[in-house]
């Protein structure tokens, strides 16, 4: 993902814009006034996710993170693979949250999976 922002200080960054795709459709969506003059600075985010899923016929929680889309993820969790996920087809995503790096979003798995509680979780999907 890359984002524009316009900045009146170094310190006070508000993003006017994002962008997503291919490098090159990146740079076709980038308004043209974005240059060191004009005051507009560009960053590459890399989005991580902290995410939920749920399968019904397990009737089970699955907690984890991903740097990857959330799509492309919920396809390798309903792929046929061996692992917690493995085996089924209908694990569907409940809850996620966007973090700024991977290191973020595990340590965000991590509280979660502490709780050991499915109350708490339904608490916060339902929040």
């Amino acid at each position: 993902m890359l984002s524009w922002f316009s900045a009146s200080r170094p310190d006070n960054y508000r993003e006017i814009g994002r962008f997503g795709g291919s490098p090159e459709r990146i740079r076709d969506q980038l308004p043209h006034q974005a240059s060191e003059k004009s005051g507009a600075y560009l960053f590459l985010l890399l989005s991580c996710y902290f995410h939920i899923l749920f399968s019904r016929s397990k009737d089970r929680f699955y907690i984890g993170h991903t740097c990857e889309g959330l799509t492309e993820r919920l396809r390798k969790h309903n792929s046929n693979h061996k692992g917690f996920t493995g085996g089924l087809a209908d694990w569907e995503v409940v809850y996620y949250e966007e973090h700024i790096n991977k290191t973020s979003a595990y340590q965000r798995e991590r509280v979660v999976k502490s709780w050991e509680s499915r109350k708490k979780i339904e608490e916060l999907i339902s929040n």
